[in-house]
């Protein structure tokens, strides 16, 4: 992650070595790779000193965008 100002920008990636099958989101069907890639980036921007607003694209979310927000009390 970076801090710029009000801005945090996360960027990350993960390597896996598994035997288990994967899905191939362009063709829609499972594959036998055994080295997987995938990543996971963010962009949030502090409107507030505890508010906090962000967009993120997640491997996790089955590579979908979502949209954050984070509340310090």
């Amino acid at each position: 992650s970076l801090l710029l100002k009000r801005w945090i920008l996360s960027l990350a990636g993960r390597r896996e070595r598994s035997p288990r099958a994967a899905y191939d989101f362009q063709n829609k069907v499972l594959i036998g790779d055994v080295d997987k890639h995938e990543t996971f980036a963010g962009v949030q921007y502090a409107i507030t000193p505890t508010l906090l607003i962000g967009v993120f694209h997640n491997y996790y979310l089955l590579r979908e965008f979502s949209a954050g927000m984070t509340l310090f009390f």
